[in-house]
């Protein structure tokens, strides 16, 4: 549901949790607790979804470049020294166990 309004529609919830959602009477799902909210645009959306299928990909060099392309990281910075730290700290998280798991 977060990631429907975040990359549908363009709405950051930051405190995306269950506690802010309810189940109206009707049964539709409501969101709640709009306090720490932003817009994203179509441009930071896209590299959003870039960076998701980078990571499910565990393209970790383009990964450096969309930080970049996300304002992440200024432009004309050299990744390359971080891809081995991106490597690690993803591929512990995307093997489950939470921070935790890191060897």
């Amino acid at each position: 549901t977060y990631l429907t309004q975040l990359l549908e529609f363009g709405f950051f919830h930051a405190d995306p949790h269950p506690g802010n959602m309810m189940r109206t009477t009707d049964g539709k799902l409501a969101i709640l607790d709009f306090g720490l909210m932003t817009e994203v645009t179509d441009d930071q959306k896209y590299g959003m979804i870039e960076a998701i299928a980078h990571l499910i990909n565990r393209d970790y060099t383009e990964i450096g470049q969309d930080f970049i392309n996300l304002d992440f990281i200024p432009r004309g910075t050299d990744t390359r020294p971080i891809v081995p730290a991106l490597t690690k700290v993803f591929d512990a998280a995307l093997a489950g166990g939470g921070g935790k798991s890191t060897h």
